[in-house]
């Protein structure tokens, strides 16, 4: 028998290296952007940036940042099956629906722009929202693109279009910040205008690789095989699969807005330095830690695509996802300080001090991140969507309980951000492990109650011919 090409384990690999690389590149250009935009913002400008991005994460779930990973696995049963036609349909469908809740969001996040920046505590960040709003239309569109792309297992478009992302981000980034500086809020808008122009780009760029992919026939050509089936058929099946990832997607960003509202509030009762505190915590130390976790984000995506077509099991993508993501969280906390003084340098002493601590109390995050990503995309690839749902909510009641608790203590102060992050991530992460544990025994135990019937048949016709 002849040897296919390359196994179903060595296609998550090698999809995951793909994405890993991009993922790895376009966060080294994001550090190397966030190194220097730290240095030129300090940390008051920074957490002016930082404080408008929960917020914007949760209008992009809702515009259809949950969507690739849904749409991939749609897609990915539908070319198994040959049905092309419909997967085009998928697509115009995902299309037309996404630039519609992009543009509405877009416009939600300018009109309350200063609504939403005095509510967090700090009026000046509301030009930041309002340069920042149409990002999210563009976001939406690509989420649509790359999830397409992720279904017939092409990883590069969604890496190459990462790296466009933050080479644009960079360079426009940086040049505004500077301009715009010593108004600190100025500087923040700045900076989040080259995000809105960021995502321009690599929407630009995806465009162009899918009329490529096209004309090469990836897609399965023209006249491909498969039925049609109607938008609102394809709507229909978008919501079902699509839905539930997107509210697991919004329950992260929640708590992150949660983080800036009760970090600057309860922090700011006895502390001057709130919008510094947190601008350290999320647009520092975080950025350090989601570094390793986007690295083994290439896993969950590149994984979705043979799970959903029946061609891998679920085990050796979360293997892999805990042996990368485990020699990461090791680094974060044996060379914390290192870290902070090379990627920080302008920080105070203070400031780095705070920043170390953070590192080393968020390494066990790293492992517990990158599992909860990979767990939660082969729930959904394996038709079971609504279980990270479940996880990732009590996981964050955990982590406000929590934070409610420990921020007003001034001995912990931002640290006690820190530790409720741990404790989310853990107590999600072990609820979707432990269903995954529930489920598989239950299977095990059907199928071996079928081949007990069919044995028992078998006996049974046996003993009727004798």
């Amino acid at each position: 028998m002849k040897k296919p090409p390359f196994s179903a384990e060595k296609g998550i690999a090698r999809g995951a290296a793909t994405l890993s690389a991009g993922s790895f590149g376009a966060k080294l250009l994001g550090a190397l952007y966030r190194i220097p935009l730290t240095n030129i913002l300090g940390g008051a400008g920074l957490g002016l940036y930082q404080m408008v991005f929960p917020v914007y994460c949760i209008l992009l779930d809702f515009a259809g940042a949950g969507l690739p990973c849904g749409l991939s696995k749609l897609v990915a049963e539908n070319a198994a099956a040959g049905e092309h036609r419909k997967n085009r349909v998928l697509l115009k469908t995902a299309l037309t629906a996404m630039a519609l809740l992009g543009a509405a969001a877009s416009l939600a996040m300018a009109a309350f722009s200063r609504l939403l920046a005095r509510a967090q505590g700090d009026i000046l960040a509301a030009n930041a929202y309002v340069f920042l709003a149409p990002a999210v239309f563009f976001v939406a569109l690509l989420s649509c693109l790359r999830g397409y792309f992720q279904g017939y297992a092409r990883m590069a478009p969604t890496a190459l279009s990462q790296i466009a992302e933050q080479a644009v981000k960079l360079v426009f980034g940086l040049l505004l910040a500077r301009l715009l500086m010593p108004d600190a809020a100025a500087a923040a808008a700045g900076a989040a205008a080259a995000v809105t122009l960021s995502e321009i780009a690599a929407l630009i760029l995806l465009c162009a690789l899918y009329r490529r992919a096209g004309k090469r026939g990836v897609f399965g050509g023209a006249g491909s095989s498969g039925e049609m089936f109607s938008s609102r058929a394809a709507l229909k099946t978008l919501l079902k699969i699509c839905l539930p990832v997107t509210l697991v997607g919004v329950l992260l960003p929640l708590s992150q807005a949660a983080d800036s509202f009760l970090i600057l509030n309860l922090v700011g009762r006895y502390s001057e330095n709130a919008t510094s505190l947190y601008g350290l915590f999320s647009g520092g130390v975080m950025t350090v830690v989601n570094l390793p976790v986007s690295l083994c984000y290439g896993i969950a995506a590149a994984a979705v695509p043979y799970v959903s077509g029946g061609k891998a099991k679920s085990a050796f993508a979360l293997w892999l996802t805990l042996a990368l993501s485990a020699a990461a969280g090791g680094a974060c906390f044996l060379l914390p300080r290192f870290a902070v003084r090379t990627l920080f340098f302008s920080l105070s002493a203070a400031e780095k001090e705070i920043a170390v601590n953070l590192l080393k109390l968020l390494a066990p995050s790293v492992v517990t991140m990158s599992l909860l990503q990979t767990a939660n995309a082969l729930l959904v690839a394996e038709g079971r969507a609504y279980a990270p749902l479940f996880g990732m909510g009590l996981g964050v009641a955990a982590k406000i309980a929590l934070e409610i608790v420990l921020l007003p203590n001034a001995a912990l102060h931002v640290y006690g951000a820190a530790i409720s992050l741990n404790v989310c991530y853990l107590v999600a992460v072990l609820f979707n492990l432990l269903y995954s544990i529930k489920v598989s025994k239950r299977r095990r135990a059907a199928k071996e109650s079928v081949y007990e019937n069919q044995e028992r048949f078998a006996r049974k016709c046996k003993a009727d011919r004798r």
